[in-house]
């Protein structure tokens, strides 16, 4: 008894062994590691009709990372610490160096560095946005849908210029690269920087060819209103604004979903990475040093009172 079973174990093995031979030699090797991951998608994958839409919500999404954040610093944040309305809080020198006004050597990197990146990206996503509606007509649902998000497209954009126009220096960079087709990095070409009037030019000159597909956009109006404003052209901005409601809003939403929705405001200060100053960089008219989270307003006595950076924001 044990031999049968024994000889039919061997069988049994031999047969398997030599079905997985055969599977085996009739067998990609090469092919057992290749995956479809759906999640990644190259720029070519989203050239079509159906991907138009998702393009526009890109741009959106990567602009409010950029201006309001993913739970993270962004223009608003960082922008904020540098005009003392915060004050830094935490251990992280890229913070610090904002706060003291002596931003590190890019190779360091800055808290203001992934705000850069992804409005920089979204000026980018809205481009191919808007080159994908025009290369597919019809493709947002009705001829009056794709006149609206080409210009929301260039809405967005236009904000891109906006906000890097407030929140950095003159000479900001801005590269270029076909709105469409395959990323070939040999393609992209580095532009020279460009001064604080001419992104607001840029801005403006997005905000007008959105109002010329779209008359009624009350957030192109305000936002060519915004670029006109930082020219200091005030009686321009007052009219771009005409026929915009005194209640109108345009929100960037955050959720407590993921730490990635959270409003990064309220996150970064109540985690201490931030804290609300008052007087920023004030001194007594004794030269002490006002503490940033001082409560109290400070009147000055005179010619000699307190000095401060910032405002009394508290």
């Amino acid at each position: 008894m044990h031999t049968f079973k024994r000889k039919t174990s061997l069988r049994v093995l031999s047969g398997f062994i030599l079905a997985s031979g055969t599977l085996l030699a009739g067998c990609n090797t090469d092919s057992l590691v290749t995956v479809s991951d759906i999640t990644t998608l190259s720029p070519g994958d989203v050239d079509n009709a159906a991907s138009a839409n998702g393009l526009l919500q890109g741009s959106l999404v990567q602009l409010q990372g950029g201006y309001s954040g993913f739970g993270d610093d962004a223009f608003v944040s960082t922008s904020a610490l540098i005009s003392d309305e915060f004050y830094w809080g935490d251990t992280f020198t890229t913070r610090q160096a904002i706060d003291i006004r002596q931003l590190q050597p890019t190779v360091l990197g800055n808290a203001s560095d992934g705000a850069f990146i992804r409005l920089q990206q979204a000026r980018l996503n809205a481009r191919r946005a808007y080159a994908a509606i025009t290369k597919f007509p019809l493709s947002t649902g009705s001829a009056a849908s794709d006149v609206a998000n080409k210009a929301q497209a260039r809405t967005y954009e236009g904000y891109t210029f906006v906000a890097l126009s407030e929140g950095w220096c003159n000479s900001v960079p801005f590269s270029t690269i076909p709105d469409s087709g395959v990323i070939d990095p040999s393609q992209i070409k580095g532009g020279a920087g460009i001064t604080t009037l001419q992104m607001n030019d840029s801005a403006v000159a997005r905000f007008n060819e959105a109002l010329a597909l779209s008359s009624t956009s009350s957030l192109a109006k305000i936002g060519k209103a915004r670029a006109l404003l930082n020219q200091g052209n005030f009686a321009a901005a007052a009219a771009a604004v005409s026929g915009v409601s005194d209640t109108y809003v345009f929100l960037f939403q955050h959720s407590i979903n993921s730490g990635g929705e959270n409003n990064p405001v309220a996150s970064l200060t109540q985690n201490g990475r931030y804290g609300v100053s008052n007087l920023e960089g004030a001194v007594t008219a004794a030269g002490g040093a006002i503490r940033p989270d001082n409560n109290t307003f400070v009147t000055a006595l005179g010619g000699n009172g307190p000095t401060a950076a910032g405002l009394n924001y508290r």
